[in-house]
């Protein structure tokens, strides 16, 4: 749902197959591309939550936490080059 909103329009094509996206997704590890203008740490909760495996995303809790930031922290924050 994130990187739907960020995207601001259907993230793959929409005369993709559904079963052929789910069976792409489930075993060729298909993502759709995150667009360049998606805050960090947005990138880092998506990524995080496309591991295959379920042990590694994050618990919901975590997600809260991050998503109960400050707007001004969430949307301002950029890694240290």
């Amino acid at each position: 749902v994130l990187i739907e909103m960020f995207a601001r329009e259907s993230i793959y094509p929409r005369d993709m197959d559904p079963a052929a996206i789910i069976n792409g997704v489930l075993t060729e590890g298909l993502r759709p591309q995150i667009p360049v203008d998606t805050p960090y740490v947005f990138i880092k909760l998506i990524e995080s939550c496309w591991q295959t495996d379920p042990s590694l995303r994050p618990a919901f809790e975590k997600i809260g936490k991050i998503l109960g930031q400050p707007t001004e922290k969430i949307f301002g924050y950029q890694p240290k080059v």
